[in-house]
């Protein structure tokens, strides 16, 4: 069915673009550019900046900790065996 194969690429490019938000993210995070911005926090750019809602904003947030501390869990969400809401909840 074509609308299935049409989902099925989005899909994978949803999980190729979250990876490369996640990349950005760290860089942002790395040099604190969201105070150059006038925002307080990461959180705070993420929410005021980026208008993600406060969960995902966590979430995002989270998950650049995390992956800084262990790698391997970045690829693991670059693979898929990972969602950003199972790393921030377990």
């Amino acid at each position: 069915m074509k609308i299935h194969q049409e989902l099925l690429k989005l899909r994978h490019n949803e999980k190729r673009i979250t990876s490369e938000i996640l990349d950005k993210l760290q860089e942002m995070e790395d040099c604190r550019g969201y105070l150059k911005l006038g925002f307080s926090s990461l959180f705070d750019y993420l929410v005021r900046g980026l208008n993600y809602s406060e969960a995902t904003a966590y979430q995002r947030q989270a998950c650049v900790r995390l992956t800084r501390e262990v790698p391997e869990i970045k690829e693991k969400i670059d693979q898929g065996h990972l969602t950003l809401s199972a790393v921030t909840t377990a």
